[in-house]
């Protein structure tokens, strides 16, 4: 049998007085029937028998479906999949994005930027690559800039190649020497 706290009950021993205030302590005695009968109304509890002398039963993790999510705006970049299906458990063809550190052509250099000479290390490693792709190579190049150097991109346009894009930030951000600095090194 089992006993839920909850009704107030008419036993005068449960009865305290509290700075001139009566207050009565609540029981119930529900059966085991009852309590069952409740809980299975809530619709929020699944019961299970225990059997006496056997361990508790293990919940069954198959027996919750997995729902899939996706939210407009918020593409996931994962690690490409080497079972030869090119897809992922969020539905459709992944296509991993590298991570290139981030860069801005700011003065000072914002925080965790690299110089550019750290990054277009970076990209030319990625160009020299066979498995990543021109336009996966666009991508990476668009996320890994801010700054003056993401609003460049603007003015080569959205249909870019990466030779493209790499010469216009090559003519700003590169090093350029003159002809006087050139003379310059060798006297």
């Amino acid at each position: 049998m089992a006993e839920v706290v909850g009704a107030p009950s008419k036993n005068p021993d449960n009865v305290k007085e509290e700075e001139g205030e009566e207050h009565v302590e609540s029981e119930v005695t529900l059966t085991e029937e009852q309590l069952l009968e409740a809980l299975a109304k809530l619709g929020k509890y699944r019961i299970t028998p225990v059997t006496d002398g056997g361990p508790p039963p293990i919940p069954n993790a198959a027996s919750t479906p997995m729902h899939k999510f996706s939210f407009v705006g918020t593409s996931q970049t994962h690690p490409p999949d080497h079972s030869g299906h090119g897809t992922s458990m969020y539905g459709g063809n992944s296509q991993y994005i590298p991570k290139v550190p981030q860069f801005s052509g700011e003065e000072p250099p914002l925080k965790g930027d690299v110089s550019y000479a750290e990054w277009r290390y970076e990209i030319r490693c990625l160009n020299r690559d066979s498995d990543i792709t021109s336009s996966t190579l666009v991508q990476a190049i668009r996320r890994s800039l801010r700054g003056i150097a993401r609003r460049t991109l603007l003015t080569v346009g959205d249909k870019a190649s990466p030779v493209e894009i790499l010469g216009k930030l090559d003519s700003l951000f590169g090093d350029i020497s003159t002809h006087g600095m050139l003379m310059q090194e060798f006297f």
